[in-house]
């Protein structure tokens, strides 16, 4: 099974003990080594596709949500399904927000759930024209964008608590909000710009040039002191979160 560093790959070619992959727009190819583990054995066996994945913070459960409209909670230590638990809407994300304690987010609602599959909470967002991108890593806030503004809503009240017009962005863009919602880092494709705002006041705290048509993705630390910029190459460049000045790059974010 190949694993590519990101989902930028427009064709590949095996060779001998190695593949060479081409992605999208790039002048760039990247070259992988083959690699088996011998030790690899299938433990479970998902029947509908599965959408996103998580591990509880103690491996004690992996939960699911899978193209069949349900989300399926997984006890690791007898590989068996705790609990099964039906939606209607899409899931765009979830989070766990506990070691027992997994948040979603759809177009209207966010659920909290225990393994049981109980529904502990239901807030529903109070913001017409909400499009959803993710939930912060503590599961505080969602934030995506409406009409007119991005914007960060409290998962416990459903209300807007943060936002930045969309005038500041360009046609394409990609951008992030930290953890504690009080600023956004918006990655400007067009200008290949790394821009970083305070979300209180909309004013600007940094901008810099960087490559910005090879980056796979963006986000903050879960101390909300950096800003990462993943190349799809597999290089880091980490910034600092109030002034984005670079501090340095790395391959391995343990580094």
């Amino acid at each position: 099974r190949f694993v590519a560093v990101s989902d930028n790959v427009k064709d590949y070619v095996w060779g001998n003990d190695f593949i060479v992959c081409l992605p999208y727009s790039s002048k760039e190819l990247t070259v992988y080594d083959w690699y088996q583990d011998s030790g690899v054995e299938e433990v479970f066996e998902f029947d509908a596709t599965v959408q996103k994945l998580l591990v509880s913070e103690d491996g004690k459960y992996t939960v699911a949500n899978t193209l069949n409209d349900e989300m399926i909670i997984i006890d690791n230590e007898t590989m068996k399904i705790k609990s099964r638990i039906p939606y209607e809407d899409y899931i765009y994300d979830m989070k766990f927000i506990e070691d027992n304690i997994i948040q979603c987010v759809g177009n209207y609602n966010v659920w909290t759930y225990d393994m049981d599959g109980k529904l502990l909470e239901n807030v529903a967002i109070q913001e017409d024209y909400f499009n959803v991108e993710k939930l912060t890593a503590d599961g505080k806030y969602v934030y995506g964008h409406t009409l007119d503004y991005l914007v960060a809503i409290n998962c416990k009240t459903g209300e807007v608590e943060k936002q930045l017009p969309k005038d500041l962005l360009s046609y394409d863009y990609t951008y992030v909000f930290s953890n504690d919602a009080d600023k956004c880092v918006i990655l400007n494709k067009e200008t290949r710009t790394l821009n970083l705002y305070d979300t209180a006041s909309g004013t600007t705290l940094g901008s810099i040039d960087i490559n910005a048509t090879y980056v796979a993705t963006i986000c903050f630390s879960e101390n909300d002191e950096c800003v990462y910029v993943v190349y799809e190459d597999g290089n880091v460049e980490q910034y600092d979160s109030t002034t984005l000045t670079l501090k340095c790059v790395v391959t391995d974010l343990e580094y």
